[in-house]
């Protein structure tokens, strides 16, 4: 499993997300970092609904050609994985509930997650575009 860069990341925000069968299951919203240029969490908005669903950076890798985000899981797998609110940070329970979902046990959480994505209608340029925000709480 390949853990995407920052920058791959952020290049994505706002492209499609398929899973391992290439079944298209929603857009890249969001991602959460522990640290800078650390990814750990993408937000996944599904096709069919416009709830964020959180899933480990370590499933996922950039699919240049095709222009999308490939998950190694399937997609039921990511429909029934935790929701969360994409400008809110992961708190560590959520952390545990997600990594637990996809069978990541031992897996430390961090605290204080910061959220990026791209402010809604802007293209993709790169870094310049994105929104940080770090608001803590609990999702509504």
């Amino acid at each position: 499993m390949l853990l995407m860069e920052l920058l791959s990341l952020s290049d994505y925000l706002g492209e499609e997300v398929v899973d391992r069968d290439g079944v298209p299951v929603g857009t890249l919203r969001c991602y959460w970092e522990s640290a800078p240029d650390v990814p750990e969490f993408c937000g996944i908005e599904l096709k069919c609904h416009s709830v964020v669903r959180v899933v480990p950076v370590q499933f996922s890798r950039n699919d240049e050609r095709h222009s999308c985000v490939r998950l190694n899981v399937s997609a039921q797998k990511v429909e029934t994985a935790p929701g969360w609110d994409c400008s809110i940070e992961l708190d560590g329970p959520l952390q545990q509930k997600v990594n637990a979902h996809f069978g990541l046990i031992r897996v430390a959480s961090h605290s204080g997650l910061k959220h990026f994505a791209r402010e809604p209608g802007k293209s993709r340029t790169g870094k310049d575009s994105l929104r940080k925000t770090t608001r803590k709480g609990r999702r509504g």
